[in-house]
C-alpha cells in the first residue's frame, strides 16, 4: 500500500530545493494513510496509539535493530523524510513506467494484426457470417455465371 503510494506519486517530485505546495498536499494524503493503517493495527491487536508508541519506545531501548526500524518508521511521516523518500522512489517509478509503456506498445503492435486475422478466419469461406451473406436462393452455378459475366 505505501509503496504503491510512493510509485504513483513519486514522478511528482523533482530535485529542485524549493518545495511546491503540492508536495505538502501529497505529504498529507501520505500521513493520513499512515495514521489509518496505525489506527487499524491497533485495534487488531487492541491497543491504543498511545500504548503502541509507549511499547515502541521501550523496545528501542533494548534492541538495536528495532530501533533502527522504528526510527525509519517514525522518520517517514516526517514531512522532509517523506520527500527524500519520495525523491528515492522517482527513478524506480520512472523505471516502472518506462516498462509498463514499452509493453504496452509492444502488445498494441501485436494486438492489431492479431485482431485482423481473428477476423479474417472468423469471416472467412464457411463462416457464419459469409453464409447469412449468400443469397439462400440463389445456387453456386448462378454465382458462377454471374462471374463470368462481369
Amino acid at each position: 500500500m505505501f509503496e504503491s503510494f510512493f510509485l504513483n506519486h513519486a514522478m511528482e517530485f523533482d530535485y529542485d530545493e524549493e518545495h511546491k505546495l503540492h508536495y505538502y498536499e501529497l505529504y498529507q494524503k501520505f500521513h493520513d494513510m499512515f495514521e489509518r493503517q496505525l489506527d487499524l493495527f491497533c485495534d487488531s491487536v487492541g491497543m491504543t496509539q498511545p500504548e503502541f508508541m509507549k511499547r515502541a519506545r521501550d523496545a528501542t531501548t533494548h534492541d538495536p535493530k528495532a530501533k533502527h526500524y522504528m526510527d525509519i518508521l517514525l522518520s517517514s511521516v516526517e514531512y522532509d523524510t517523506f520527500v527524500k523518500l519520495m525523491r528515492l522512489m522517482r527513478p524506480v517509478a520512472q523505471q516502472r513506467l518506462m516498462a509498463a509503456e514499452s509493453e504496452a506498445k509492444s502488445e498494441a503492435k501485436f494486438d492489431s494484426p492479431s485482431k485482423a486475422a481473428a477476423k479474417e478466419v472468423a469471416d472467412g469461406p464457411g463462416s457464419p457470417k459469409r453464409a447469412e451473406s449468400k443469397n439462400p436462393d440463389r445456387d453456386e452455378d448462378e454465382l458462377k455465371t454471374e462471374k463470368g459475366s462481369k
